[in-house]
């Protein structure tokens, strides 16, 4: 029963693999291990048996060795998680395992171009982690310069007298950034996605930071001086005393970042704030009057 049971589990991914594996000894000339492999594995179900070599760092000293030959057509490589379907629910599972408290996944490189070539490896969480972390500041570098809005207008704010704060809807959109990173298994691409979540504004009048979800909403004359906004701040005391005449603040958009290869679960990094200087005068509307 429970050798049934895994065959079921693991037939659609591991036949697939089959004619891929069953070379391996007799292409290992043509295709050597890489540097940094360590090992191989075996799923012995029946007639299926799948062999995979690992892959513990991506990132091996001997980065001068590359498997697939240099050419003067671009080489392409996708990396996919193997899945195998669960005949009993009808779902797909990754297929996993865990070696000397490692944690691995069963992945097949397919590489086109001037080199075409297939292979399977177990790539541990570790080695994909760091590759991604490396280059998470991909999609940092490419967020949007801050285009913003605030009524009144930041020169002409009134005490007592909500002022509404939002950023262009233009901003409000997923960045996403890839970057090939060459490894001696071949190519593989980081995908870096950076989401906005919130705007904010620090008054710069000692009052706490305003956050908001969202891009905010544009004040039109058709709100009214009434209407209110959950992106707004009331000043209470006007800016004259301060330095220029202003209360020096900062609005900004937060983003949320994460990262992946394509294979396994996304990677979550901390909060990206990007913010530009807004100086913010605060009239008393005693003060508009006699202007």
């Amino acid at each position: 029963m429970q050798r049934r049971h895994r065959c079921a589990l693991l037939i659609i991914a591991l036949c697939g693999l089959l004619v891929d594996v069953s070379g391996a000894s007799a292409d290992s000339r043509r295709d050597p291990t890489p540097p940094g492999a360590s090992g191989s594995s075996s799923f012995d179900n029946g007639d299926i048996i799948a062999r995979a070599e690992f892959i513990d760092d991506f990132f091996s000293p001997a980065t001068h060795v590359t498997e697939v030959p240099l050419t003067d057509e671009p080489t392409v490589c996708q990396w996919r998680a193997v899945g195998g379907s669960d005949l009993n629910n009808g779902s797909i599972v990754q297929v996993s395992m865990t070696r000397n408290g490692k944690f691995y996944r069963l992945v097949q490189r397919h590489c086109t171009g001037g080199a075409p070539s297939s292979r399977s490896y177990w790539v541990s969480d570790d080695a994909r982690q760091k590759v991604v972390r490396r280059y998470s500041d991909t999609a940092r570098r490419s967020l949007p310069d801050l285009v913003y809005g605030t009524a009144p207008l930041r020169s002409h704010l009134v005490v007592n007298v909500g002022t509404w704060f939002w950023v262009s809807k233009s901003l409000w959109r997923e960045v996403i950034v890839r970057a090939v990173v060459p490894t001696p298994w071949g190519p593989l691409v980081v995908r870096t996605v950076a989401t906005p979540d919130k705007i904010y504004l620090n008054p710069g009048d000692g009052s706490p930071t305003v956050e908001c979800d969202g891009p905010g909403r544009p004040w039109t004359i058709f709100h009214g001086d009434k209407a209110r906004s959950d992106c707004m701040h009331t000043f209470l005391h006007a800016s004259d005393g301060r330095p220029g005449g202003v209360f020096k603040g900062r609005i900004g958009i937060e983003w949320s970042i994460k990262g992946g290869l394509g294979f396994g679960p996304t990677i979550p990094f901390a909060r990206q704030r990007v913010s530009v200087p807004i100086d913010l005068r605060v009239h008393e509307i005693q003060a508009l009057a006699n202007a």
